[in-house]
Formats: structure tokens, C-alpha cells, sequence
């Protein structure tokens, strides 16, 4: 059964107390039955107050069969007068004996039981939903059973109401002069009901320690324990039902990893976390008290969320004994749970994890010297670039707590650049609202509303179930761009809302003359247009794809217009015209830009020279080395008379180069193999321009063994160029111009990254490779014929400046 909605505020009756949808059947507070009809003894004239029993019922009495001076002694039944049914769900608090058919609550349509519930056997009301779809419209009566003597032999309920909300809601009203504690859970039963889990971080039930266990501070036999007895670093929740906040104090113990919001108890009021509470970084439990008395009255839930992944020393949390309390367990002198002190940990956090596999990455021996990347950890999509006041800025999906993995806990990376070469990587831009229920921020790009105010729509990912992805805006509290604030709120309809099968992501707004357009990930890729100079409405116009695909961008290239496609394989690409008005695109040729998937998650904008910039993520790079993931060599891109992608690298590479090495004596290869001697290395640019002849293949052979048995290819074949691997589905055809018959490759050289190209722009590919470190010769060659190496130019590359430190030492308290 769903509950998050109703806790979390996200639909438009948050609470199962009657309202504007709601019907309220009876609630029991009056001095008799009214219009019910009492059979036989068991029911007193009127609603019942007990005092040992039943204290979190919703309001101070509640219908039961129970006499306090009789016991459970004796039989009858009580059954409503009719009523219509006209809303879906029936929900009520249920308690007494679990006797089906003898101590049970009954709905009876046309004279027959539709539908029975029994009671729990427990002191506690528990809440009941009956769907009644297939009913609506029919008349009905209610009736409490007490057919049963002797132990737990009543019935009892309470707060019977008639709705169009599945959820279910949980109360501790207790009557006025009853202070004793209010115990919320204590995972003394063999499963977690009602909690419900979400994720695969939590068994099925709580967790009993052995005797062996180092697990101490708990009471009772069990708890509450994430991670599953396999081991497995899983995440995921496990959500209380909501209730009524009834008492000034929240006591609990807790134990387990001390990351905030990700090893936490969290308390969610109208869908944000008011407070919360992480472990000791070990594992002994202890008392924490939160003072809730600001929310007396409001309903609310709790979640223990484990949103961990594995490189933290204490991976899991540990929860137990939770109860709303008129004192405090522990220490009110220093009060716990400030969502704003949770929200400056968890920056510090993600810092000191950067920081703690910074000197691991650094020391790989694969990692480049000249392509950026930052100072540790997972680096993923680059996300809504831009120049701006003489800078290049990249954003970037960093994962900030692990070095490899899935795309989880995601932030936005932020550097900058003059020259596309050397970068400053500055303090992270955008961070998830945990608070909010946000658990990454996936990609999104940048526009500029008519205000001239910059705008990144990024992918709102949620940590909690029955809750769709969204697309929120941040924007920059600063000229340069260091601040940035995300407003937890979803642009007007930029997406249909609560449709949980569309994971929707990646949105790329663009313009077309004065008018702002946006295409994102969908089912397919739609386009919408902004109807507000704020573009914060938006109104959907058609789709520019009907086939899905990440990462779409959209883009106006020397009059022609661009779109771009990640679609879990090559990037591929699309050229042709847009119409403003009626928002369709009309494709006039097609192809990759890449024929590998080592490059992907493309984007673009706009330099000061009015160039088009394209980036890309390197990524298959093996885990275990503190880092994953780097940004590709960034590409000029422009559009060719062919109506194909032309790429080259900027031209400021230029300026990395030194020991310069030239052949300019041309050299004719017979089926043959000539090593390039005084030309090795690891960062290395070459420049080689070669004339066909009637070879099959020719090309150079770079990071090649002493004995030439190991080598990575880089040539021409059969009227393909291929770099490194060739993909039998994505081959990169290649037509050597027919009057000069010469292919001018430029490879660069980068420690585990190669980028090759050719001169006229047609081919710009990117690999990362894992070449043994003494595989440093350069080779050229030519088989199944003859080729001629006209000219080869190389130089040894120095490495960029990429200077970490505005990030490491930044402030995580501001």
C-alpha cells in the first residue's frame, strides 16, 4: 500500500483526517452510538476512553466491545446506519482480537459480507485500507463482530472515513491527562510491518545480533539494521506510516555510519526533513532526542535511509527504540537533529571523500596530464557549459563519495578555463537537496532567460519510492558563478507530473531567434517552448525524436541545426532544419561523431569567437584507482558543405608543446613496418600525412612493444579509419579524396587516453586504453601494399595546469 504521498505532501490531501475529498463516516467522539444499532452485550450506549488499551487511537474514545467491567465476557454486534459508498477507499484504526469471522469488522452490501478485517492481538489500533473501486456507488453498512470469549476476545475501532487517497495514516492522539511515552517502533516483531522498505538496503525484518556481534546499545532482542546479511552495499529506506506528532520529544537510539542525511533517521513533514540524526561511526548505539514541540499537531513521518555505497568506513545504520516522549533522553543541553548542520556536514563529507582518494588517483599511472578531470572519484556527463566574463565553465556530474560505480549521491562538479587547456576546478556548483528527498543531480544544461540571467535545468533523482524525477532550476548567487541555489519546485508544464514510469532527465534548452525551446529525455525526446521570460512555464510542442535516448542536444550550427543523441551506444548525430512555429525538425543527414562508446554524454555552446564547442565524458576507465572518468578532448565543431560534423581540437594545445621531432624525407612502406626512432612516449602529439597507394591498411602503430607484439592501430583500411578497435556495427567509413589520395592523422597521446583525428575534420575519435607502461615506440607502416609517410611532426606534451585547490581548500561552512 502507497504512504510516501501522504507524508510527503505531494498530492493535494496530505492528511486522512476528513477533508475537501474526504468523507467521514463516524469518528466515535460523541457520548453515544447515534444512528448505530447495538446487539446484544458486548457494546456499552457509547464510545469507550479505556485507559490501559488502544492509547494511539485518533481521537480521545473509540468504538469497542470491551467492558472495562466485564472483560472480554461477552458477545454482540454494532452496525452502522446505511451509508452511499462514493469515494474508493474505506480506511480506519482496527484493534482487539485476531479472530477472523468472531472479533472483526464487516462491510455488508446487499445483505452480504464484501469485506472483513480482523484485529491485530496487540495494544495498538492498526490502520486498515480497503479498496472498494468495484463497489462505488453501492449502498452499504458497516458492522463491529464480537462473537468471541475470553482472551482477546472484542473488537475495537476507531476513525472510519471514506476516500479517493490510498494512504494510510497513523495516530498518537492520547487523551489529555495520559503522559506516559508513546512508542513508535521497537523491531521487536519477526518483519518490519507497518514500516515498508524501499531500495534493497533492509532485510526483510529486524536484525537480531549474535552473541559475537559487536553491535551494542540496543534494547530488546533486535533493531533496525540496513545492509543485507549477503553484505551487499545496497541503499535504500525504510519508511514509518504517518503520524500525528503528540509529544514535545522524539527519543531514539542509533548507531552505524555518522554520513549525514545518507546513514540517518530523518523526520519528513509535508514533503521536507525537519530533522535528522546520523549514527556514531561505529557500532554502539546511543540515545538522541529531538525536540519536536514545534510541530505538535502536524502530521509526519520517519525514514531510516541508507544512502551509502561502500568506500565509507561504516556503511549501514542502526535504529532502535523510537518513541514520542514528554522528556528527553538524552542530553536537551545539546540538541541534535538541525537539518542545517546535516546539510554543512554533508558538503564537509563530500569534500573529505574527494580528499581521502586524492593521492590514490594521482598516483595511476593512467590517469592524463592534459585532459581534465578532477582531483578524485567518479567523474560522469558534463552538464551545462557556457563561457562567460573570459571563462570556459563545465559543470559535471561528479559522484562525490565513491571512485567508480553507479550514478549515485551525484553533485555537480564546477571548473573553469581560458583556453580549454589549463583549469581551475573550483568549489562543487550544485549539490543534491537531501532535504528535500533529492539523491542526485543528474544532467542538465544552461539557458538564458530574457532577463540575460543564467539558468542550469538539472534532473531532480529522488531517494524515495512512488515519487517522480523532476526537473528543478538552480541559479547562481554570484558574478562568477562559485554559488548556485536550486528552487525544489518544477517548472510549469515542462513535464506531466506523478507519472513514475517516465525518467525523465537531461533537459537542453536552446534558442531559436528570441524564442526559448527545451528537449529532455523522455519516452521520446520532446520539445517544449517557454511561454514566461523567467522559463518557468513551459508548454509541450511536439518531439524532435520518437525514439528515446539520453543526453539529447539541440543546437543551431552555421545556419544548420544539430541534434545530438547518447543512446547507451555511439553518439550519433542529425543535421538538418527546425521550424520555430510548428516545432519540427526535418533531418537531412545522419551518422556518429564517435564510433566508440568510450566517448559520450555530448554537449555544446557557444565561445566568444562565436565557435561551437562540443564535450564529452571519457569513461571505461577500472575502478579501484580513486578515480573514473575524464573529461574528452574538447572539439571544434562546425558543419560541412556535406551537411556532416567537422571536429578539431583548440587550437591552444599548441602551447603544451615542446621537444619538437620532424621527418619530412618521405618514406615508402612495402608491406612493411618502420619504427620511428627518437620519437617514444606516453604525452605525445603526432602530426603524420600519408599517400595511399595500394596498400589494404596503412596507418602508425602507437604504445608499441620492443618486440612489436603488442600496439595500438591507427589507420587507414578498406575504406575505414579505425583507432585502436574497430565495432563491427559502427564502422567509420572514410573516402580518401581522390585527386591528392592523402589522409593526414593527428593523434594525441595521453597517458591512458588516445584522441585521433583527421586533418580535414571528418574523423575525431576518442579511446582510453590500458597499454602495458614500457609499450612507449611509435611505429608507422602500410600492409597488403604500399603507402608513403609524406611528413611526420610529433612533440612531447607537457602537462596543463589543473589546479584543485579553490575546491580542497574551499569552506564547506558557508
Amino acid at each position: 500500500m502507497k504512504i510516501l504521498p501522504a507524508f510527503l505532501g505531494l498530492t493535494l490531501s496530505i492528511i486522512q483526517s476528513p477533508g475537501a475529498q474526504d468523507h467521514a463516516l463516524d469518528d466515535f467522539e460523541g457520548s453515544d452510538y447515534g444512528s448505530w444499532e447495538i446487539e446484544g452485550e458486548a457494546f456499552a450506549p457509547g464510545p469507550q476512553a479505556p485507559t490501559k488499551l488502544y492509547l494511539n487511537r485518533s481521537g480521545n474514545k473509540l468504538a469497542m466491545s470491551r467492558l472495562e467491567f466485564s472483560g472480554d465476557s461477552a458477545t454482540g454486534t454494532l452496525t452502522s446506519p446505511e451509508f452511499t459508498i462514493d469515494r474508493r477507499w474505506l480506511h480506519f484504526l482496527i484493534g482487539g482480537g485476531n479472530h477472523p469471522d468472531e472479533t472483526c469488522v464487516e462491510l455488508i452490501v446487499d445483505g452480504q459480507v464484501v469485506r472483513t478485517a480482523a484485529g491485530p492481538s496487540q495494544k495498538s489500533l492498526e490502520p486498515v485500507a480497503w479498496d472498494l473501486k468495484n463497489l462505488q456507488g453501492k449502498t452499504a453498512r458497516l458492522r463491529l463482530a464480537d462473537r468471541k470469549t475470553g482472551r482477546w476476545g472484542h473488537i475495537a475501532a476507531d476513525n472510519f472515513v471514506l476516500s479517493n487517497d490510498d494512504s494510510e495514516l497513523t495516530t498518537f492522539a492520547l487523551p489529555a491527562d495520559d503522559k506516559s511515552d508513546i512508542v513508535i517502533a521497537d523491531f521487536e516483531q519477526p518483519d518490519y510491518h507497518p514500516w515498508s522498505a524501499s531500495g534493497k538496503a533492509f532485510s526483510a525484518g529486524p536484525y537480531t545480533p549474535a552473541a559475537s556481534d559487536s553491535i551494542s546499545g540496543y534494547e530488546g532482542k533486535s533493531l533496525a539494521k540496513s545492509q543485507p546479511a549477503d553484505g551487499s552495499n545496497e541503499t535504500g529506506s525504510l519508511l514509518s506510516p504517518p503520524f500525528i506528532i503528540s509529544r514535545p520529544y522524539l527519543n531514539f537510539l542509533i548507531g552505524g555510519g555518522d554520513q549525514a542525511f545518507r546513514t540517518a533517521l530523518s523526520l519528513w513533514i509535508d514533503g521536507r526533513i525537519v530533522r535528522t540524526s546520523s549514527g556514531t561511526g561505529n557500532d554502539s548505539l546511543e540515545w538522541k532526542t529531538w525536540d519536536v514541540s514545534e510541530f505538535e499537531g502536524q502530521t509526519a513521518a520517519l525514514g531510516i535511509h541508507d544512502l551509502t555505497t561502500g568506500e565509507e568506513p561504516v556503511n549501514y545504520v542502526l535504529v532502535d527504540s523510537i518513541s514520542l516522549s514528554n522528556t528527553p533522553k538524552a542530553n536537551h543541553d545539546s540538541p541534535s537533529g538541525s537539518v542545517e548542520a546535516a546539510i554543512t556536514q554533508v558538503r564537509q563529507d563530500a569534500l573529505n571523500a574527494i580528499r581521502r582518494n586524492q593521492a590514490l588517483a594521482a598516483s595511476d599511472p593512467y590517469r592524463p596530464t592534459y585532459h581534465y578531470a578532477p582531483p578524485s572519484q567518479r567523474m560522469n556527463d558534463p552538464n551545462g557549459p557556457a563561457w562567460s566574463d573570459g571563462y570556459h565553465h563545465l559543470f559535471y556530474q561528479h559522484m562525490v563519495f565513491v571512485g567508480h560505480g553507479s550514478a549515485t549521491n551525484v553533485h555537480w562538479g564546477h571548473a573553469r578555463s581560458r583556453d580549454l587547456v589549463n583549469w581551475e576546478t573550483l568549489p562543487l556548483a550544485i549539490r543534491p537537496l537531501y532535504e528535500n528527498g533529492e539523491l542526485s543531480v543528474f544532467s542538465g544544461n544552461m539557458a538564458q532567460d530574457k532577463h540575460g540571467q543564467p539558468a542550469q535545468f538539472t534532473t531532480m533523482v529522488p531517494y524515495l519510492p512512488d515519487i517522480p524525477r523532476r526537473i528543478w532550476i538552480a541559479r547562481p548567487e554570484d558574478e562568477d558563478w562559485i554559488t548556485w541555489t536550486t528552487t525544489p519546485a518544477s517548472p510549469q508544464g515542462l513535464v506531466p507530473q506523478g507519472d513514475l514510469t517516465r525518467n525523465i532527465k537531461d533537459a537542453f534548452p536552446f534558442s531559436a531567434g528570441d524564442r526559448r525551446f527545451l528537449v529532455l529525455t523522455d519516452r521520446t525526446i520532446p520539445v517544449y517552448e517557454a511561454v514566461n521570460d523567467d522559463l518557468t512555464e513551459w508548454e509541450y510542442r511536439g518531439n524532435i525524436d520518437e525514439d528515446s535516448a539520453e543526453c539529447p542536444n539541440f543546437f543551431e550550427v552555421d545556419g544548420h541545426w544539430l541534434y545530438l543523441a547518447s543512446p547507451h551506444s555511439p553518439v550519433r548525430y542529425r543535421i538538418g532544419d527546425f521550424d520555430p512555429d510548428s516545432a519540427s525538425f526535418t533531418p537531412r543527414s545522419e551518422g556518429y561523431l564517435n564510433h566508440d562508446t568510450r566517448f559520450y554524454a555530448s554537449t555544446l555552446y557557444k565561445d566568444d569567437q562565436g565557435q561551437t564547442i562540443l564535450l564529452g565524458v571519457t569513461r571505461g576507465q577500472k575502478k579501484d584507482r580513486g578515480w573514473t572518468g575524464a573529461l574528452a578532448m574538447p572539439r571544434v565543431l562546425s558543419i560541412g558543405e556535406d551537411l556532416k560534423p567537422r571536429m578539431s581540437p583548440p587550437a591552444s594545445l599548441e602551447k603544451l608543446r615542446h621537444s619538437p621531432f620532424s621527418l619530412h624525407t618521405p618514406v615508402t612502406l612495402n608491406d612493411e613496418v618502420e619504427v620511428i626512432e627518437g620519437l617514444r612516449g606516453d604525452t605525445v602529439e603526432i602530426m603524420a600525412r600519408f599517400r595511399a597507394g595500394d596498400a589494404d591498411s596503412f596507418g602508425l602503430q602507437v604504445r608499441r612493444s620492443d618486440d612489436g607484439s603488442r600496439f595500438i592501430p591507427v589507420m587507414w583500411k578498406d575504406g575505414r579509419i579505425i583507432v585502436q578497435r574497430e565495432l563491427e556495427e559502427y564502422p567509420c567509413e572514410y573516402e580518401i579524396d581522390p585527386d591528392t589520395r592523402e589522409v593526414t592523422f593527428r593523434i594525441f597521446l595521453d597517458k591512458g587516453i588516445l584522441d585521433a583525428c583527421t586533418d580535414d575534420g571528418r574523423v575525431f575519435e576518442s579511446r582510453i586504453h590500458y597499454a602495458p607502461l614500457e609499450d612507449l615506440d611509435i611505429a608507422v607502416f602500410a600492409a597488403g601494399g604500399s603507402a608513403t609517410l609524406l611528413s611526420l611532426d610529433a612533440w612531447q606534451m607537457s602537462p596543463a595546469t589543473i589546479d584543485h585547490s579553490l575546491l580542497l581548500d574551499s569552506d564547506q561552512s558557508e
